[in-house]
């Protein structure tokens, strides 16, 4: 074979050789390729392990207690109102009965009482409001005092209880109820020794007492303090029609 065809198909060959090897290995590959948009749901897939709880977990008791004979039901079952779920011994219902027995004997007396005390109460709320309006007319009458005559507001003690009897008598005379002077002295004296009420005199400008006024203690649920309210108020026969009231009540509350 000639020398120049020998070396004419070896640069061929290398010719050949380098184009391969320029296009598999020197240039670089396209990692993406071309596409048009589409528009629609994109889909994402999250894959995970955990534990899957209710949202709401009521608890069911039963209305009296007892020992388990059988259950009627398994874990994880659907149920509904009227199912039979429980069997109980019935050994332990007597006691049961006769507590609720008791219970309910309980209530009763309790809700008799209750009554009892409402219609107290409602008894009290009569004799407040009749009390109210009788001293609201007191006001409202706007009594002037007699000029040149200074009254006294003082508070009663043991020393004035022979005073303070015979006007209780006659303020209860004055009701239409009997008179009882030793009595009266009686309730008055266990209210000041035991505290149970205050008791205001009326003075006049002489010293004499001429009427009193009775407040008792009580207890403001709205207020949370303790006060005390206008039970009996009295002005003697005498020395009406001249502001006297009104002197008992404001030196009362003063």
């Amino acid at each position: 074979m000639k020398s120049w065809i020998k070396y004419t198909l070896i640069a061929a060959a290398i010719i050949a050789g380098g184009a391969l090897f320029y296009k598999k290995v020197y240039v670089v590959k396209s990692t993406f390729e071309m596409t048009q948009p589409t528009k629609g749901d994109l889909k994402v897939s999250v894959k995970g392990i955990g534990n899957v709880d209710a949202k709401n977990i009521y608890a069911i008791t039963a209305q009296s207690g007892g020992r388990i004979d059988e259950i009627h039901f398994d874990e994880g079952m659907w149920v509904k109102k009227g199912d039979f779920l429980l069997s109980i011994d019935a050994v332990e219902l007597p006691s049961l009965i006769g507590e609720a027995k008791a219970t309910l004997q309980k209530s009763s007396h309790e809700a008799a009482s209750a009554k009892e005390n409402i219609a107290s109460l409602d008894a009290q709320k009569v004799l407040f409001e009749a009390t109210h309006e009788r001293y609201k007319k007191l006001l409202e009458q706007k009594f002037v005092s007699q000029s040149g005559k200074s009254m006294q507001v003082v508070h009663c003690d043991e020393a004035q209880l022979d005073v303070i009897a015979e006007l209780f008598n006659d303020y209860r005379i004055f009701y239409q109820l009997p008179s009882d002077v030793p009595a009266c002295r009686a309730f008055i004296q266990q209210n000041l020794q035991q505290k149970r009420s205050v008791i205001f005199l009326l003075l006049d400008q002489e010293g004499r007492a001429v009427g009193f006024s009775q407040l008792y203690p009580a207890i403001s649920s709205l207020g949370m303090s303790p006060y005390h309210y206008l039970s009996d108020l009295y002005v003697a026969k005498s020395e009406r029609q001249h502001g006297y009231a009104r002197h008992l009540i404001t030196g009362g509350s003063s």
